[in-house]
């Protein structure tokens, strides 16, 4: 069984059982889905292009473990191998920020990205990406899963990777659909969605759980769409819809169709009551974020 923990590059480190393994080995019992409303942890998000990305290759790590008298001549092929990555190996790159869309950031940013799966990338695909940075002693998204292997950030000056442990990297292709509902949710489009008095909304809240992906419609699922449907419901005086009309398409007719009738079947909310004491109707708006399951176990696009 996996340790939680921490593995420190210093003399003084606490290396653990997982972190000792020769070869690059996802360090978690079971792969976690993404809470893209995670990105409200970051620092800065931007939308940017990746450049000079490479593998920095811990050297001390190896010459480390090569000194140790007892090595056994696979982990010694293994730790000597040019080619080979290791847990304490991580990922430097350069992202061109073309937009921000949270925080402040130069036109160019040196970023780190350790993933906590231990599953970074040989090279990164050319295009446009969203990318959710945060300070190495800023908070990062909770374990949320049976265990894991949590490395501290590589380099304390430089701007990290927004990661959950077990999950995906905030890093996603501009124009994919966890990449609009992040630009969705900073831009300005939520915020002209704000609540008024009467009218709270709610993002990837208790709403996103009420429809999974088995309710995917089948012409939408074939057809490969995606997207964020956003509804006004007219909730009655029992707590109870009695009507929804989309104020933001998907833009699959199928998709919004879907979002309203599951959302009238199974939303609920508590009453609410005016000053005399007496059930008042009212609206609220909601939203779901419609992502067709990855042929991969994490959907990664990189």
């Amino acid at each position: 069984m996996l340790l939680v923990g921490w593995q420190l590059r210093s003399a003084a480190a606490v290396v653990l059982s997982a972190s000792l393994a020769p070869t690059s080995a996802f360090a978690c019992a079971a792969y976690l889905p993404p809470r893209l409303t995670d990105v409200s942890l970051a620092d800065v998000v931007v939308i940017g292009r990746i450049e000079n990305y490479r593998i920095v290759r811990d050297e001390a790590f190896r010459r480390e473990r090569l000194a140790w008298p007892k090595l056994t001549a696979d982990m010694r092929k293994a730790y000597e191998d040019p080619e080979g990555s290791l847990i304490p190996d991580y990922a430097s790159f350069g992202v061109q920020v073309e937009k921000v869309l949270f925080g402040r950031a130069p036109s160019s940013l040196p970023v780190t990205w350790d993933n906590s799966t231990f599953g970074e990338p040989e090279e990164m695909r050319q295009g446009r990406y969203v990318l959710a940075l945060r300070w190495p002693r800023s908070p990062a998204p909770p374990l949320r899963g049976p265990s894991a292997t949590i490395s501290p950030s590589p380099e304390a000056g430089t701007m990290t990777v927004l990661q959950a442990p077990c999950s995906s990297a905030f890093i996603y292709k501009a124009e994919s659909a966890e990449g609009q509902i992040i630009q969705f949710l900073l831009g300005p489009a939520a915020r002209s969605l704000s609540h008024s008095s009467g009218e709270p909304v709610l993002y990837g809240g208790r709403e996103q759980q009420l429809i999974s992906v088995d309710d995917y419609p089948p012409d939408a699922l074939s057809a490969g769409a995606e997207g964020l449907t956003a509804v006004k419901m007219a909730m009655g005086a029992d707590g109870r819809p009695v009507d929804c009309a989309v104020i933001r398409s998907s833009g699959s007719v199928s998709l919004d169709r879907a979002t309203c009738t599951l959302l009238k079947q199974r939303f609920r909310r508590v009453r609410s009551v005016g000053p005399n004491g007496k059930p008042l109707a009212n609206h609220v708006r909601l939203s779901h974020f419609w992502v067709l399951p990855r042929a991969g176990e994490d959907g990664r696009d990189w």
